[in-house]
């Protein structure tokens, strides 16, 4: 029987092999490279269900399109982030998050994409405000400011907290749009019990928040 020691050398040495195949993976052609990762991703996110735990492939595709990047990882990424799996919308967001400090100009056309195609794309849009509260660029609150216009008033909600966190003036005329809509969503109430509440109110509250009293609004 191995000693913990013995046990402990092995997975430090098999970790680094893993590290060296990867970096000669990532020394091929990128087109073949990316091809590959993307099919067994996709393969992968097909095959988990919504309690799974994360696989050891999904988890090393998840970081080969990390280091991948472009627009082309981005989409697959949103894929992960659209899942029923919160483990895998977790670490597909994580992902995402990291190539978008990069290079937030190849997120924004990826989560526009998303945007137009909101029916598609519940899970992924309820998440994506989150990422964007983590981005420090100009183009973030034009990106959130649209998310209170879409269909589905979850990720609605989603961006009026987010753009309440931020605080910018210029989102109070956008949030004051959403005065008296009157969708109603489920959110978290006292006692962590949920209850049934009126888009409107909760921009109303926001508004309050932001300084704004309700009667502006």
């Amino acid at each position: 029987m191995r000693s913990e020691k013995e046990l402990l050398k092995i997975i430090v040495e098999k970790d680094r092999e893993a590290e060296i195949l990867q970096e000669e993976l990532l020394s091929r052609p990128r087109a073949e490279v990316m091809s590959v990762t993307n099919e067994l991703f996709e393969s992968e996110i097909k095959a988990a269900g919504p309690n799974d735990a994360l696989s050891p492939e999904l988890l090393r595709t998840l970081n080969l399109l990390s280091f991948l990047g472009g627009a082309d990882a981005m989409e697959s990424l949103m894929k992960g982030l659209n899942h029923a799996n919160p483990e895998i919308r977790l670490a597909a967001g994580e992902a995402l998050l990291d190539l978008a400090v990069e290079d937030f100009e190849v997120l924004r056309p990826a989560v526009e994409k998303v945007l137009k195609a909101e029916e598609s794309w519940a899970l992924a849009l309820e998440e994506i405000p989150y990422l964007l509260s983590e981005i420090d660029e100009p183009g973030v609150l034009d990106l959130l400011h649209t998310f209170l216009k879409i269909k589905d008033p979850m990720p609605v909600v989603a961006a009026i907290e987010v753009l309440t966190e931020i605080g910018n003036v210029t989102s109070k005329a956008e949030i004051r749009r959403l005065a008296k809509d009157p969708r109603e969503v489920w959110i978290e109430g006292n006692e962590e019990a949920e209850e049934k509440v009126a888009l409107g109110q909760i921009a109303c509250e926001a508004l309050e928040i932001m300084g704004e009293d309700e009667k502006e609004a």
